[in-house]
């Protein structure tokens, strides 16, 4: 909770407006440096470096400047410990990606799916304004994905579904009907739905009612076993009902097709650069490296990484140790 002026453990911290108001990897580095040499490190400590990101959304995956960064940074933490080898044994290190990265064609590949265009003939609301009566739709775009929400119960979404199918750089289309998720893979044509059920279970044991053709979601299954494999969607189901059931309110979430990103009317843009957002694997899998212990998650996600966080502060926090 040490955030700029809001709870700062130390005086002097690089939190002025020249240094993004303290979003930027100087700020965690000095608070966790501070901490570690005023031995006042808390039980568990989040540290969320930032910088890494926009770079890669700029120029690339094969851009090495923010990992080479990212590293001096690492080395710096483990600096203030006096030596890397007492880092090692007085912390559990867990270093997690938050989000993959998926290459954005350069401009002359025509990267860009503009939704505003392909739904020109709908009352959508516009930036900064404010909905009305007559509005129909809403987007909301984050670069590789988006929600479409129908306010005018006018407009139907089977109808969304027709009018954005047609565009091949559409990877996914889903929308939900009361308890059953509907999902279109575009370029394979291939349509499923699916709920929570007892018929098949996946490999993180959740249990699933599926209808239709699995082929959508890159899902492959053993019919004798009932058990299901994930190809390049990882964890794809349990994924996209919580975005469905996240909220309420009728919408069309829509994903782009590798190397592609969706836009809106004034939408930032990223082409010859990076995106992600979907539920594709190059934007979903992620580094992870846990050492000082010898627990392990269940499975490796990153909604795994809270019980295993709480096993952990379990275990050294247990009477006698």
């Amino acid at each position: 909770m040490a955030y700029g002026a809001f709870s700062s453990p130390l005086k002097g911290l690089p939190d002025s407006i020249i240094n993004d108001l303290g979003f930027s990897d100087k700020y965690p580095l000095a608070v966790t440096r501070f901490l570690v040499k005023e031995n006042r490190l808390p039980a568990f400590l989040y540290v969320y470096f930032s910088d890494m990101d926009k770079p890669i959304h700029k120029k690339g995956l094969s851009y090495m400047g923010g990992l080479y960064k990212f590293d001096r940074e690492l080395q710096s933490l483990l600096d203030s410990f006096g030596s890397w080898e007492q880092a090692l044994e007085k912390v559990t290190w867990i270093i997690c990606g938050d989000s993959g990265q998926t290459a954005t064609l350069p401009p002359e590949k025509d990267p860009v799916i503009p939704l505003h265009k392909l739904l020109k003939g709908y009352q959508r609301l516009q930036p900064g304004k404010k909905t009305t009566p007559d509005t129909e739709l809403v987007l909301c775009v984050n670069a590789r994905m988006a929600y479409i929400y129908a306010l005018k119960p006018t407009v139907r979404i089977p109808d969304l579904v027709t009018d954005l199918k047609e565009e091949p750089r559409i990877d996914l289309l889903s929308w939900r009907e009361e308890e059953w998720i509907h999902v279109l893979h575009v370029g394979r044509n291939k349509q499923l739905k699916y709920r929570p059920g007892k018929t098949w279970t996946d490999p993180y044991n959740q249990k699933w009612e599926i209808q239709g053709e699995m082929e959508a979601l890159g899902i492959t299954a053993d019919p004798r076993g009932k058990r299901l494999a994930f190809g390049e969607y990882p964890d794809p189901l349990s994924r996209l009902a919580g975005a469905h059931f996240s909220h309420s309110g009728r919408f069309l979430v829509v994903t782009a097709g590798p190397g592609y990103e969706l836009v809106a009317d004034h939408s930032p843009t990223h082409q010859g650069g990076g995106g992600h957002g979907s539920l594709h694997q190059t934007d979903s899998l992620v580094p992870l490296i846990i050492t000082g212990t010898n627990l392990r998650p269940n499975h490796s996600r990153i909604v795994d990484l809270k019980a295993f966080l709480i096993d952990l502060l379990t275990e050294h926090t247990s009477p006698g140790q």
